[in-house]
């Protein structure tokens, strides 16, 4: 019998009651609201006495909209708005004015609108001091014969073989098979 993932609602429920618990402990709190927002805010605005409204901005065209409505619902009720970009590296609006309203066609041209437009960490991420990597632990030194035998340059370096014959003296040191 498969082995099943647990319920993805179940999942993004249990996230959002995390986020509420450390929200709490920063005197705040999470509250979703289940609606079309046109009616909900409107209504936990005055209720609530809701003085700032927060969320992330969206990129498709029905989420402009809907944005923009809670933008003015917002405005006629005094609630401040606070948004902010999320789901790409800048505002692809503010890149797009940058440019002049026309679209970048080359990797050049939109870097070099990017890093205007984009947050100063993104746009020229900050390198942490490399730190040198840790010395190996000193190996006893041994005559390179002692490892391997037959010291030529070319030939790989491995363990001594038995073998019926007599290695080779090795030119560097004095070492001699028994």
């Amino acid at each position: 019998m498969p082995v099943h993932a647990p319920d993805p609602i179940s999942r993004v429920a249990q996230s959002l009651r995390d986020l509420d618990t450390s929200l709490r402990e920063l005197d705040s709190r999470l509250i979703v609201l289940r609606g079309n927002p046109k009616d909900e805010l409107p209504r936990v605005f005055g209720a609530w006495d809701v003085q700032r409204l927060a969320y992330e901005t969206d990129i498709e065209p029905y989420a402009k909209s809907r944005d923009a409505e809670i933008n003015q619902l917002a405005a006629t009720a005094g609630v401040e708005l606070v948004t902010r970009v999320g789901h790409t590296l800048c505002d692809p609006d503010a890149l797009l004015r940058r440019a002049g309203g026309t679209p970048t066609t080359t990797y050049s041209s939109f870097l070099n609108h990017f890093e205007q437009v984009a947050p100063p960490q993104l746009a020229r991420p900050a390198r942490p001091p490399r730190q040198p990597a840790p010395s190996p632990p000193a190996a006893p030194v041994a005559p390179s014969c002692a490892v391997a035998p037959p010291c030529h340059p070319h030939r790989p370096t491995h363990p001594p073989r038995p073998s019926p014959r007599r290695p080779r003296p090795c030119p560097s040191s004095a070492w001699r098979a028994p």
